[in-house]
């Protein structure tokens, strides 16, 4: 089972190399591919920085950070539930406290 997971993590690993490489070294190594991404974030960027947009952009943004950090520690730990023991002592309590 440790195998497996170990095999899929480096499975992702060389898949995002794989997917990302090619499009850093276009960018890096043409001075067109440069030019096209400064005049599109140039021309964007704006419009996200406006503050109605921003706020619902890092709303989306953080949310899904959140989401995204839930699912990766859930799907690593295995669904425990955790009994608590309740003593005498503290359900005698609880009555003795209640009206």
């Amino acid at each position: 089972m440790n195998d497996k997971k170990r095999k899929v993590k480096s499975d992702r690993i060389y898949w995002i190399g794989f997917l990302s490489g090619p499009i850093i070294l276009i960018i890096l190594y043409s001075s067109q591919s440069f030019e096209l991404l400064r005049d599109a974030l140039g021309n964007t960027l704006p419009l996200f920085f406006t503050p109605g947009i921003l706020e619902i952009s890092l709303f989306f943004i953080g949310f899904s950070i959140v989401i995204i950090v839930n699912y990766l520690l859930r799907r690593e730990q295995d669904d425990e539930w955790v009994m608590i023991e309740v003593s005498e002592s503290d359900s005698v309590e609880k009555k003795k406290d209640s009206p």
